[in-house]
Order: structure tokens, then sequence, then C-alpha cells
């Protein structure tokens, strides 16, 4: 067991001041300072999660995290998801499609039909977005426009993840935010602002 103290001068380069060759082991870590969604996305993948920036499991054993001292700012993506499955609309029903003005399998979709979604509203925030890559492959991306909040999705799928202390500067917690944090036991400095659904999945919040 290993841990770690850092503190991040400039947002951005958490991934810099941890030793390539000790990330696998390092299972407790202290971050100080300002972080945005690149750090974040970093951050998971040293907890496990899997998701299109880290598309195998985490390289790494974090189980502690404590971000008491830091500062996340908004507006950059921490999590990126393949979309599948269907888009609907049914502001414009059309006889021949039912209820629905569109129904789109976004496995396969056509440039016409992406044009039709591409300002697709996932979220009332508008912190999800759709995305399209250059081999026609739709993606979600989370990100958070406010500064000092935890949103959705933004550790969701931390498998190693047991205990993390939020910034004092959290202003509220989102929905999903910890989806599916399945050995989390203890969450410290929790804001008054705490979605309902942010602990699903969780066994901390299990009945």
């Amino acid at each position: 067991m290993q841990s770690d103290t850092v503190t991040v001068q400039e947002p951005g380069t958490l991934s810099t001041l941890i030793d390539a060759n000790n990330r696998n082991k390092i299972t407790s870590l202290t971050v100080n300072g300002t972080i945005n969604g690149d750090d974040i996305s970093f951050l998971r993948n040293l907890a496990g999660a899997i998701d299109v920036y880290n598309p195998s499991k985490g390289i790494g054993s974090l189980m502690n995290l404590d971000l008491s001292e830091a500062k996340i700012n908004g507006g950059m993506p921490y999590a990126v998801f393949y979309a599948d499955g269907y888009i609907i609309s049914g502001k414009e029903p059309i006889p021949e499609k039912g209820v629905f003005s569109y129904s789109y399998n976004l496995s396969d979709i056509t440039d016409s039909q992406w044009k039709t979604i591409v300002n697709y509203k996932l979220d009332d925030r508008g912190d999800m977005f759709l995305e399209r890559d250059s081999t026609g492959r739709i993606y979600i991306s989370y990100h958070t426009k406010d500064n000092d909040v935890i949103g959705n999705r933004m550790f969701a799928d931390c498998q190693n993840l047991r205990t993390i202390i939020l910034p004092h500067s959290t202003l509220r917690i989102d929905e999903d935010a910890f989806y599916n944090c399945r050995s989390l036991q203890q969450v410290n400095n929790l804001p008054a602002k705490v979605s309902k659904k942010a602990f699903r999945e969780c066994r901390l919040y299990e009945k």
C-alpha cells in the first residue's frame, strides 16, 4: 500500500505529478490545488473506472481520495461513454412514425440524422452532450458548467474507491455522481445540496 500527496499548480497537470511507474501502486492520494476535467478523468482511471477515455480497467488501485483542499473547475469533460440504443422526440408527431417526430438508432445513424440531434438536450442543466468522432461513433460527454460541483457521473464506476473527502468548497452533488461505486464506504464534506440519485447502486446507501 502506498500513499502520495500532490499539489496541482496548473489545472490539467495532475497526471504529470505522479510517477508513471508508481501509479498502479497508490492506494491513498491527497490532491491539493485547482483541478479540472482532465484531472478528474485521471483520478477516475486510478480508481478503476472505465469509459472512452479509459477503455480498459483503470490502471490504479486508488481506494482513499482526499480532495478536501482541492477546488474543482467546471467546463471540461471528465467522463465520456459511447452511446447506444435509440434517441427519440415527441414534439412533432408524424403519423408514419407513431408518436415520435424521429426515432434514431445511435449505433447506425446517418449524417442527416446526426444534424437533427446534434443539439439534443440530454439534461436540464446542459451538462451532457452528444458528440461524434471521425468514424461516426456517437458518445455522451459529461462535464459540469459550474465550479465546485461534483457533477453527473464524475466518479461513476470507480470500483476501487472506498473513501473520499470532498473539497471544502463543494456546492452540490449531482445525480449519479457516484453511480455504481460498489466499494464506497465513506464520503466526507457532504454539501447541503445532494441529489437523491447521487449514490445509485452504491452499497453505502443501500437499505
